[in-house]
């Protein structure tokens, strides 16, 4: 059985103003993604956010996420035969943090891992 690959980006820095709500996207570019994203932040630890495939969720205002920690965790799968790369957008209020790319042949099931701050 062979180990799945993860990709990790980490250290990623975000501008939010105090009052700004705080919203994490997953944009599925290329087709045949499915999967699903976990958004930990301080104010939710052990009950983290969860999109299932492409969507949206509010993860607080900016005042509360300012300095502190905030990581995601993405299990992705990609079945559809006729797609070689897999492509998908992680936003903060619709700003791409991280634009994820990898070939099928190198994992077509993908662990990706985002560390990002607020400032």
């Amino acid at each position: 059985m062979s180990k799945r690959k993860t990709y990790k980006y980490n250290g990623i820095m975000i501008p939010v103003n105090d009052n700004d709500d705080v919203i994490f996207e997953v944009d599925f570019i290329s087709s045949g993604n499915t999967g699903y994203t976990n958004i930990d932040t301080p104010l939710r630890a052990f009950d983290a956010h969860q999109i299932h495939n492409s969507g949206s969720e509010y993860i607080g205002k900016g005042k509360e996420l300012r300095g502190e920690m905030c990581f995601s965790f993405s299990d992705i799968v990609n079945l559809a035969e006729e797609v070689n790369e897999i492509v998908i957008d992680f936003k903060i209020n619709g700003s791409t943090i991280v634009r994820h790319r990898n070939k099928k042949s190198e994992e077509h099931n993908p662990y990706i891992d985002i560390v990002f701050y607020f400032k």
